[in-house]
């Protein structure tokens, strides 16, 4: 599912709020954040559809999970900023079909550069040289 336009654009101006200079605006950026998370997740409650809502801010997650340097370094642990867009992170999560978040956690590991690779952090290249390079012989009965 393609996340919506509109929504698309709304968020991209208020994380970009949440990266200006000023603390206001800051502050500012991540309160509509929070409000149009939170009107969005209770209206569909009500309405029985918060599955299509949170698919519609997918997208979100993504976008979160490329700033989290900047989150962390610029903002202290309890800073509201901070807090305002976990809670969007976890209205998108805990709403969200999990077969989108399936296909986006495996589209996010497929472009993390080495992260999966066996020849970079070794491993075990398929499950079958794992089982033959371990043989388990049952005891052998005493005659």
């Amino acid at each position: 599912m393609r996340p919506h336009w509109l929504a698309e654009i709304v968020v991209d101006i208020c994380l970009a709020g949440i990266e200006h200079a000023e603390q206001n605006i800051q502050r500012r950026a991540s309160s509509l954040l929070l409000e149009l998370f939170w009107s969005q997740g209770q209206q569909s409650l009500r309405e029985g559809y918060p599955a299509i809502v949170a698919s519609m801010y997918l997208s979100f997650v993504q976008k979160v999970l490329s700033r989290t340097t900047y989150l962390g370094t610029c903002f202290s642990p309890k800073s509201q900023v901070r807090q305002d867009v976990v809670l969007c992170v976890v209205f998108v999560l805990q709403s969200a079909p999990p077969g989108l978040l399936r296909a986006l956690w495996r589209k996010l590991f497929s472009a993390s550069p080495g992260k999966w690779s066996l020849e970079k952090f070794g491993g075990i290249a398929s499950s079958n040289s794992f089982q033959s390079s371990f043989e388990f012989n049952e005891p052998r009965k005493k005659e």
